[in-house]
């Protein structure tokens, strides 16, 4: 399996391949260990190779070839569980930008928003301001009004000229 075809795979893929792989180094394993413990009882072997220095040249033949099968199952397994985590990691860089993105997003438009709430405050200080001031500039009419309605009866009291 390849290098993209390892990155398309999910996580939990992975850890099944894993998991599959460890099943099978296992399973190797045990088979190794019933090959070994058959040789050990062979004796059958000493007897044909005719002597039993050649017995232990056709041993070591099979164990070494035992060994090397071990050693490159090790080596795929680690080479495939580096992959992995590059993957993992990989994976994890990329969560972590796009969680970046997302809040500079969200605090872009958090902004924008507060802007726009302060404006909108603002209009409506402005307006409650104008409105306030026209107030004062009728009621302050009337009063002068009032004042000169007041000046006027008062001037023909003292006067006593009749309306």
């Amino acid at each position: 399996m390849n290098q993209k075809e390892l990155k398309r795979l999910s996580r939990t893929d992975l850890l099944e391949m894993m998991l599959d792989l460890s099943k099978e180094n296992e399973h190797l394993r045990k088979e190794l260990h019933q090959v070994k413990a058959r040789l050990e009882d062979r004796t059958i072997a000493v007897e044909q190779s005719g002597s039993l220095a050649e017995a232990a040249m056709n041993l070591n033949g099979v164990f070494q070839a035992a060994q090397a099968a071990c050693e490159q199952y090790s080596m795929n397994i680690r080479a495939q569980a580096d992959a992995l985590l590059a993957q993992a990691r990989e994976k994890q860089e990329g969560a972590d930008a796009r969680a970046g993105e997302i809040l500079a997003r969200s605090n872009a438009q958090a902004d924008r928003i507060l802007a726009q709430a302060r404006a909108q405050a603002k209009q409506i200080l402005d307006e409650a301001g104008e409105k306030a001031k026209q107030i004062l500039d009728e009621a302050e009419q009337e009063r002068a009004r009032r004042e000169e309605k007041y000046a006027w009866i008062t001037n023909l009291m003292e006067n006593g000229e009749e309306a």
